[in-house]
Protein backbone atom coordinates (compact mmCIF):
# COMPACT_ATOMS: atom_id res chain seq x y z
CA UNK A 1 0.00 0.00 0.00
CA UNK A 2 2.77 2.83 1.23
CA UNK A 3 4.67 1.66 -2.43
CA UNK A 4 1.57 2.51 -4.42
CA UNK A 5 1.03 5.92 -2.11
CA UNK A 6 4.76 6.79 -2.65
CA UNK A 7 5.34 5.88 -6.63
CA UNK A 8 1.70 8.32 -7.53
CA UNK A 9 2.81 10.94 -5.08
CA UNK A 10 6.20 11.29 -6.42
CA UNK A 11 4.99 11.69 -10.33
CA UNK A 12 3.02 14.36 -8.59
CA UNK A 13 5.49 15.93 -6.98
CA UNK A 14 8.07 15.89 -10.29
CA UNK A 15 5.53 17.67 -12.20
CA UNK A 16 4.88 20.18 -9.89
CA UNK A 17 9.22 20.70 -9.53
CA UNK A 18 9.37 20.57 -13.45
CA UNK A 19 6.41 22.92 -13.98
CA UNK A 20 8.44 25.66 -11.47
CA UNK A 21 11.86 24.28 -12.40
CA UNK A 22 11.72 25.62 -16.42
CA UNK A 23 10.62 29.40 -15.90
CA UNK A 24 13.33 29.14 -13.24
CA UNK A 25 15.67 27.65 -15.14
CA UNK A 26 15.24 30.25 -18.37
CA UNK A 27 16.34 33.03 -15.70
CA UNK A 28 19.71 31.75 -15.90
CA UNK A 29 19.58 32.32 -19.81
CA UNK A 30 19.75 35.87 -18.80
CA UNK A 31 22.12 38.46 -19.52
CA UNK A 32 21.70 39.78 -16.49
CA UNK A 33 23.89 38.35 -13.77
CA UNK A 34 21.51 39.27 -10.94
CA UNK A 35 18.74 37.05 -12.75
CA UNK A 36 21.19 34.35 -13.17
CA UNK A 37 21.79 34.13 -9.65
CA UNK A 38 18.17 34.12 -8.60
CA UNK A 39 17.18 31.71 -11.60
CA UNK A 40 20.40 29.18 -10.04
CA UNK A 41 19.35 29.58 -6.43
CA UNK A 42 15.67 28.98 -7.01
CA UNK A 43 16.23 25.97 -9.51
CA UNK A 44 18.49 24.35 -7.26
CA UNK A 45 16.32 25.06 -3.86
CA UNK A 46 13.34 23.46 -5.87
CA UNK A 47 16.00 20.15 -6.93
CA UNK A 48 16.84 20.23 -2.80
CA UNK A 49 13.75 20.32 -1.90
CA UNK A 50 12.17 17.89 -4.72
CA UNK A 51 14.88 14.78 -4.01
CA UNK A 52 16.03 15.42 -0.31
CA UNK A 53 13.72 16.56 1.31
CA UNK A 54 10.33 15.09 -0.50
CA UNK A 55 11.71 11.77 -1.21
CA UNK A 56 13.83 10.77 1.34
CA UNK A 57 13.11 12.56 4.49
CA UNK A 58 9.56 12.88 4.77
CA UNK A 59 8.99 9.28 4.20
CA UNK A 60 11.65 8.42 6.63
CA UNK A 61 9.58 10.94 9.06
CA UNK A 62 6.57 9.44 8.74
CA UNK A 63 8.11 5.53 9.62
CA UNK A 64 9.62 7.29 12.65
CA UNK A 65 6.59 8.45 13.74
CA UNK A 66 3.75 6.18 13.33
CA UNK A 67 0.85 7.11 15.17
CA UNK A 68 1.96 10.33 15.80
CA UNK A 69 1.66 11.57 12.10
CA UNK A 70 -1.68 12.18 12.85
CA UNK A 71 -1.71 13.25 16.53
CA UNK A 72 -4.42 15.85 17.45
CA UNK A 73 -4.66 17.83 21.04
CA UNK A 74 -7.31 17.66 23.44
CA UNK A 75 -10.66 18.13 21.72
CA UNK A 76 -9.52 17.28 17.91
CA UNK A 77 -9.15 13.88 19.30
CA UNK A 78 -13.09 13.58 19.91
CA UNK A 79 -13.48 14.13 16.21
CA UNK A 80 -11.46 11.70 14.68
CA UNK A 81 -13.08 9.12 13.08
CA UNK A 82 -12.33 5.73 14.66
CA UNK A 83 -12.53 2.29 12.04
CA UNK A 84 -12.15 -0.06 15.24
CA UNK A 85 -15.64 1.38 16.43
CA UNK A 86 -17.69 2.75 13.32
CA UNK A 87 -20.39 5.00 14.44
CA UNK A 88 -24.27 4.42 14.27
CA UNK A 89 -26.49 6.41 12.43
Amino acid sequence: MMQVLLRNWTVALHAAASSQLAPFGSMMLSKTALLQEFGFGLCFAILLDAVIVRIYLIPAILLLLKKWNWYAPGRLQRVRHDDNHPRKH
